[in-house]
């Protein structure tokens, strides 16, 4: 009896396997962007004109967001972003710090710690949400603690007029 109780319980272990994988996959979706990020920033010093590079670490409608608002950027000479959103700063990070996932509901969250350049022991703090859809994590918002980065973009984009 004990024996089958035991089985029982390592089935459903197993069986809860990939809910325990699911932060680990979110946060490796994090680490990959961020490795791209400053891959990009170093060389270049601005993200957005190869943001499209970033296209798969994105749920679709905020990369649509995203880059609708650099289309206007350029089209209207204007800053919409007005920030790095990827550092939560106006400033460049020195490097990045991958914390431990946590998923509630359909949404995983992993916080980013982000050393700012230059300046020791200031560091930026944002979380990164994630969905899983489709066979794979997609950034679905940025939380910064004051404002998330989705609903910034959807009244920046309206607020400009178009």
């Amino acid at each position: 009896m004990i024996a089958r109780v035991l089985l029982a319980c390592a089935l459903l272990a197993l069986a809860a396997g990939p809910a325990h994988a699911a932060p680990s996959g979110a946060t490796a979706v994090v680490d990959h962007f961020y490795n791209w990020y400053f891959t990009t920033t170093r060389r270049d010093r601005y993200w957005g004109a190869q943001f499209p590079q970033a296209k798969a670490y994105f749920d679709p409608t905020l990369y649509t967001l995203v880059q609708t608002a650099l289309t206007r950027e350029s089209a209207e000479h204007s800053d919409i972003i007005d920030f790095d959103p990827f550092v939560n700063a106006q400033v460049y990070a020195a490097s990045f710090q991958v914390g431990t996932a946590t998923v509630r509901g359909v949404t995983t969250y992993v916080p980013v710690t982000l050393p700012i350049q230059g300046r020791h022991g200031v560091s930026s703090h944002l979380t990164m949400m994630l969905r899983y859809e489709n066979g794979s994590y997609r950034i679905y918002d940025i939380d910064y603690t004051a404002f998330h980065f989705r609903s910034f973009l959807q009244q920046a984009l309206k607020s400009s007029g178009h």
